[in-house]
């Protein structure tokens, strides 16, 4: 028998009706198990094939304050591009930047630091007077 031929193989064989559509569930089913069969073997592939690499990341903060004398000095990358994209010429710009330092954390920590109403900030070139309100 045929069927017995392909069983001897190692194939499976799935009869079904294109007529009437009986036992498609069954091929259905039957592939989508031989394709999770497929699935976890080309995982087991992979993992043999690729060793485990550990990766270091260095965190770097988005910004350090240094309190020189009567000065409060931010610095770090974000901080001074976000300070050498913004026109201070500007009222918008400057309210934008207000925003955008507020959410990253820096008038918070600024306060932890213990600046009062009327300190000096220094970011990059540019010299602020703090105001919280």
């Amino acid at each position: 028998c045929l069927k017995d031929a392909f069983h001897k193989e190692g194939y499976q064989i799935f009869p079904i009706s294109a007529l009437t559509g009986e036992r498609l569930n069954t091929l259905i089913y039957g592939l989508s198990s031989l394709l999770d069969e497929l699935k976890l073997k080309e995982k087991e592939t992979i993992t043999e094939v690729l060793p485990k690499k550990e990766a270091l990341y260095k965190f770097t903060p988005r910004f350090v304050i240094d309190k020189k004398g009567d000065i409060y000095e931010v610095t770090g990358a974000e901080i001074e591009r976000i300070v050498s994209m913004t026109n201070f010429n500007n009222e918008e710009a400057i309210d934008y930047f207000q925003k955008i330092i507020k959410k990253m954390g820096l008038e918070k920590a600024l306060i932890k630091k213990g600046i009062k109403e009327g300190d000096q900030v220094k970011i990059k070139e540019i010299v602020f007077t703090f105001s919280n309100k």
